[in-house]
C-alpha cells in the first residue's frame, strides 16, 4: 500500500494506462474485450478517472493481513 495519496493516484493511473493500452490492442485485433474488472479499496477513488475499468473491486480489506 502506498500512504501518499499523490503517489497512489500517479502510480494507479500508470497501471491503468497500461490495462487501458492491452485492451485497446485488444479491441484492434478484432476481439471483444466487453469487461475489464479491477482495482481495490485503496484505488477506488482514484481509478475511475483511467476511464478503463467497466467493474470496481473495492472493499478487500478485509481480507488483508493486519499491518
Amino acid at each position: 500500500h502506498i500512504q501518499d495519496f499523490a503517489e497512489r493516484r500517479e502510480k494507479s493511473l500508470a497501471a491503468m494506462k497500461v490495462l487501458g493500452d492491452q485492451r485497446d490492442a485488444l479491441r484492434a485485433a478484432g476481439l471483444r474485450c466487453d469487461i475489464v474488472t479491477g482495482g481495490g479499496t485503496g484505488t477506488y477513488n482514484i481509478d475511475p478517472e483511467a476511464n478503463v475499468l467497466t467493474e470496481l473491486q473495492g472493499g478487500s480489506y478485509i481480507f488483508m493481513d493486519k499491518q
